[in-house]
């Protein structure tokens, strides 16, 4: 980072190196984290809701679960800042996890 002291080091990586390393981190961590979703499918998870968001003029609740999945829900009624044990159903085509409320 220029201005730091490791910029003045000998040993500098090239650019392209660089941006090349980093688009096969984002991959990886992109296909990991797929992988994790899918096989978190068809259990349960806690999730803390946050805000709700409208996709295809749908109405659907956006909230984290536990190990910090991205899941929605179809929204009933106000269930911000309140946690539900939902069921996860399936993954849509951005990798939120769509799921269904088993507990209120």
């Amino acid at each position: 980072m220029p201005g730091t002291l490791a910029a003045t080091l000998d040993g500098q990586i090239q650019q392209a190196i660089i941006k090349d390393r980093n688009k096969k981190i984002r991959m990886l961590f992109s296909e990991l984290s797929n992988q994790y979703s899918r096989y978190r499918l068809n259990s349960k998870a806690d999730v803390l809701f946050e805000s709700y968001l409208r996709i295809d003029d749908k109405l659907f609740w956006s909230g984290l679960s536990e190990d910090m999945l991205r899941v929605i829900v179809p929204a009933e009624g106000n269930l911000k800042n309140q946690i539900h044990q939902i069921e996860l159903i399936s993954i849509d085509s951005i990798g939120r996890i769509i799921g269904k409320i088993i507990s209120r």
